[in-house]
C-alpha cells in the first residue's frame, strides 16, 4: 500500500502542461510566453520549440513544491484546469494529474506533524530493527509528498537524518560485540554479515560503511577459524560415518557462507577431499564416490 501510494504520488510530473486548441498537448520545461510566442523545452529533453500563441489553449503550471502559494493563485489554476478540462475531455487523465496536486493545496496540512512525530516516536521504540527502520523512512518519504507547501521540510529531512545516524549507532554496537565471539558459530556469522548488509543498503556514512566492513571481516577470521578446526576434530574424535557427515556438513556451511573468495572455496574443497579419503579409512563398508555421500554396499547394488 505505502509503495502503491509512493508511485501514485511520483507518477505526477513537474512538468507544466501546454493545451493546444486543437486539443492536443505537451508536457513542457521553462514555459515562456512573450509577444505572440509560446516557447518551451520539452520534459523528455531537446531543443527549444516555439508555438504561436493564438494555437495555444491553456498553460498550467505544475506545483513546484516548497512553494507558498495565495489562495487567488491556487483557485485561478483550477478553475483553468476545470475550463480546458470541459474543453478537451481527451485531455482529461493528464489535467487530472495536475488538478489533484493543486487541489492537495487547499487541504489543512496541520496534521503533518502529529504523523511525523508518531512515525519517529514508533520507530525509536526499537532503533536496531531493519524492517521497522525501513518502515520508518518510507512512511516519512510519503510525508514528503504531502507536505505540498514545504512546511515541514525541515522537520521530515531532520527526522531522517536522524533515524539513520541512530540505526547506525545501534547496529555498529551490535556488530562490534560479535567481533568478540572467538568461538562464532556459522548462524552467528550470517546474523553478523546481516547487520552488515543491511547497513550498506541503508546507504549509511561512508566511514561508517567501512568500519562496518572490517568488523565482518573480524567476524569471517573466527567463523573460518574456528568452525574450521572444529570441523576438523569432530571427524577426529569419532571416526565414524556420521562424524563424517557432521564434519562434511559444517565444512559446506563454511563454503557457503563464511568463504570470502575463490582461494576460500577451494582451500574447503581440499578438505573435504583429504576428509573423503580418511572416512573411507575408518568405515570400509560404505562409498562415499558419489559426490561425497555416503552409500552402502547395498545401495550400491541398487545403482
Amino acid at each position: 500500500m505505502a509503495a502503491a501510494v509512493l508511485l501514485a504520488a511520483s507518477a505526477a510530473p513537474a512538468a507544466d502542461l501546454i493545451v493546444r486548441t486543437d486539443g492536443t498537448s505537451v508536457w513542457a520545461q521553462r514555459v515562456q510566453a512573450a509577444g505572440e510566442q509560446v516557447s518551451y523545452v520539452p520534459d523528455g529533453g531537446g531543443s527549444e520549440m516555439r508555438i504561436a500563441r493564438a494555437d495555444v489553449d491553456a498553460i498550467i503550471p505544475a506545483v513546484i513544491r516548497g512553494t507558498q502559494y495565495d489562495t487567488a493563485t491556487v483557485s485561478k489554476v483550477l478553475a483553468d484546469i476545470d475550463r480546458a478540462t470541459g474543453k478537451h475531455g481527451k485531455l482529461r487523465k493528464q489535467l487530472n494529474m495536475l488538478r489533484g496536486e493543486w487541489s492537495a493545496l487547499q487541504k489543512d496540512d496541520s496534521g503533518l506533524e502529529k504523523e511525523i512525530a508518531a512515525i519517529l516516536e514508533k520507530y525509536e521504540r526499537n532503533p536496531a530493527d531493519t524492517a521497522r527502520f525501513k518502515e520508518a523512512r518510507v512512511a516519512l518519504s510519503m510525508m514528503q509528498f504531502k507536505d505540498m507547501r514545504g512546511r515541514y521540510r525541515d522537520k521530515i529531512e531532520t527526522g531522517l537524518a536522524r533515524m539513520l545516524a541512530t540505526y547506525t549507532a545501534t547496529n555498529m554496537v551490535r556488530l562490534a560485540a560479535m567481533t568478540n565471539l572467538s568461538s562464532m558459530t556459522i548462524g552467528q556469522f550470517r546474523a553478523a554479515r546481516k547487520i552488515a548488509d543491511d547497513l550498506r543498503a541503508a546507504k549509511v556514512e561512508p566511514g561508517a560503511q567501512a568500519s562496518a566492513e572490517a568488523m565482518l571481516t573480524a567476524c569471517r577470521t573466527n567463523a573460518w577459524s574456528f568452525n574450521g578446526r572444529r570441523a576438523w576434530d569432530i571427524f577426529q574424535k569419532g571416526k565414524s560415518l556420521q562424524a563424517y557427515l557432521d564434519s562434511a556438513a559444517l565444512l559446506h556451511a563454511l563454503k557457503t557462507y563464511v568463504a570470502a573468495d575463490e582461494p576460500q572455496q577451494q582451500f574447503l574443497e581440499g578438505l573435504l577431499a583429504k576428509l573423503k579419503t580418511a572416512v573411507v579409512k575408518a568405515a570400509p563398508d560404505y562409498s562415499f564416490e558419489f559426490e561425497g555421500y555416503s552409500l552402502s554396499r547395498g545401495d550400491r547394488e541398487l545403482l
